[in-house]
């Protein structure tokens, strides 16, 4: 496992608090490792069928029993097997265990989903989860998972980012209207969340910059179609205050662009998709941040947008308006 960008609370997990501009060796995790999550300061990641997290922990977003922050990576408590999914958000954290979906760390707004509003410093189980959980996903204060096909959600929803034509918080899984089938992937942003159904893009929640991509800015209580993305998206993500898609295995971005992070070499926001420079084919993964996105494909991974911590992983602190490659020792 490697990792770059800031350091502030040892959320690299390479046991210092310095800023890194490329890729540096989390410390103890040279084999097993599967996936990663970056949540606002710490970090989580599967290992050989169990979760570890590190970073910062003032909440229990670690897991491990405790309020420490840790800057290498720590077990999770009772997270050592049947591991299949995890979420890092910016103070909780959810995995999918035994097909079901267990979250720790802050839960003011019930994001935890355990009928509570208490904080938890080790994983509590979700509840209204029956069914096949195939994916989990964590936003600011809010947390969503596939189960059967369909789109749930729970916590904050105070802008609609429950996307069940509300603006109550849940403290349990809700159903995301419209999306009770045929979603394959779903992604979380800060206030926003997005999926694919039927093949298009729909997002619902925070519209501030036009990061639901409909060419509005008013928020949303439900899904919306993103223009234009209406067949062939296969992956979608949502940021701080913008979301992309991979469409025909090429990707396409909207919402805020002030540091770029549209990646289509301009500063100006859109309110509808626009095309992101140099990654238009092959694309296998993609995930943003704040106001930074990165993408995978056959060639490597690629960054762009918001640079001041050195999260593009080029070597550098200047933000990008197009893709540049993460430089790999």
């Amino acid at each position: 496992m490697q990792c770059w960008g800031l350091n502030s609370y040892g959320q690299l997990g390479n046991d210092d608090t310095a800023n890194k501009s490329v890729p540096v060796q989390v410390k103890g995790l040279t084999t097993g490792a599967t996936s990663v999550s970056a949540g606002l300061y710490h970090t989580c990641t599967l290992v050989d069928g169990g979760a570890k997290c590190w970073g910062i922990n003032q909440y229990g977003q670690l897991g491990d029993r405790s309020v420490v922050a840790s800057q290498i990576p720590v077990q999770v408590q009772g997270l050592t097997s049947g591991v299949t999914a995890i979420a890092a958000g910016d103070y909780h954290t959810c995995a999918i265990v035994d097909g079901g979906v267990q979250c720790w760390g802050m839960n003011s707004y019930g994001q935890l989903g355990n009928d509570s509003t208490s904080n938890s410093s080790v994983p509590v189980s979700v509840q209204g989860l029956a069914g096949d959980v195939t994916a989990i996903v964590t936003g600011t204060s809010f947390t969503c998972a596939l189960v059967n096909g369909g789109a749930r959600c729970w916590g904050q929803n105070s802008r609609g980012q429950l996307g069940n034509n509300s603006t109550i918080d849940s403290h349990l899984p809700v159903q995301v209207q419209g999306l009770a089938s045929d979603v394959t992937w779903i992604a979380t942003g800060s206030g926003q969340a997005c999926a694919v159904a039927g093949g298009g893009a729909l997002c619902w929640g925070v519209n501030s910059y036009g990061q639901l991509g409909n060419n509005s800015t008013a928020d949303s209580l439900v899904p919306v179609q993103v223009q234009s993305l209406t067949a062939g998206v296969t992956l979608v993500a949502a940021g701080g205050t913008q979301g992309c898609a991979v469409i025909n295995g090429e990707v396409q971005c909207w919402g805020r662009n002030n540091a770029g992070q549209l990646g289509n070499n301009s500063t100006t926001d859109s309110l509808v998709p626009v095309q992101v420079r140099s990654v238009t084919a092959g694309v296998t993964a993609l995930v943003s941040g704040g106001s930074h996105n990165c993408a995978c494909t056959q060639a490597g991974i690629s960054c762009w947008g918001y640079n001041a911590f050195g999260q593009l992983g080029n070597g550098a602190t200047a933000n990008k308006l197009v893709p540049v490659p993460v430089q790999f020792p």
